[in-house]
């Protein structure tokens, strides 16, 4: 965080002839830096929106992403919903393994995860065909078709805005793993009239 650092970077990186942004960590001074650099929160790279997240709360080591931050990369991700999209951020929202990196990680990563998955434009469906292959072999087995099962991997086992919107049902049951943590958890809702019904 002292400036002859920021003036000796600035002049390494303008010997390179490159475009360059960069993000504050831990140690930074954030309105200095922003004085010597590009601090931008967001760029394009050919096809790709880059999103640039301020995760430092000095004087702390650990990180976390305030309101605003959240609410700016969902509106982006709903901007530019066909386009593929790089996040960066200092503190690591995963668990590394490290106990000495752990301690300075992501607080409220859960957030980050949530909003991205809620962004998600990768939507995955069913072959008309095959769901109706599997409707004729449930009604020559006597049975009926009442759930679905899907996977979370990186949020809670609770209904996304995605899945409340394409709910086919208030009658079957949504079962949903999340892969967030170490062991896979389980969790089955309905969903009637737009509510999520545990």
């Amino acid at each position: 965080g002292e400036e002859q650092s920021y003036v000796w970077l600035a002049e390494q990186l303008a010997g390179l002839e490159i475009p360059a942004i960069v993000l504050p960590g831990n140690h930074d001074d954030r309105n200095m830096m922003a004085s010597y650099f590009d601090c931008s929160f967001a760029s394009q790279l050919g096809s790709w929106r880059i999103t640039f997240l301020d995760s430092c709360i000095p004087p702390s080591t650990k990180g976390q992403l305030a309101d605003d931050q959240i609410t700016a990369l969902a509106r982006t991700l709903a901007t530019y919903p066909e386009q593929p999209h790089l996040v960066f951020l200092h503190h690591p929202p995963i668990p590394l393994g490290s106990s000495w990196m752990d301690g300075m990680g992501l607080t409220n990563a859960n957030l980050l995860w949530d909003c991205l998955d809620a962004s998600s434009a990768r939507v995955y469906s069913v072959n008309p065909q095959d769901f109706m292959r599997a409707e004729q072999d449930a009604d020559d087995r006597d049975w009926e078709i009442n759930s679905v099962v899907h996977s979370h991997t990186q949020s809670e086992p609770y209904p996304s805005p995605t899945d409340v919107d394409a709910a086919v049902s208030p009658d079957w049951h949504y079962v949903i793993v999340s892969l967030k943590r170490e062991a896979p958890e389980v969790r089955s809702y309905r969903i009637v009239d737009g509510e999520i019904v545990a």
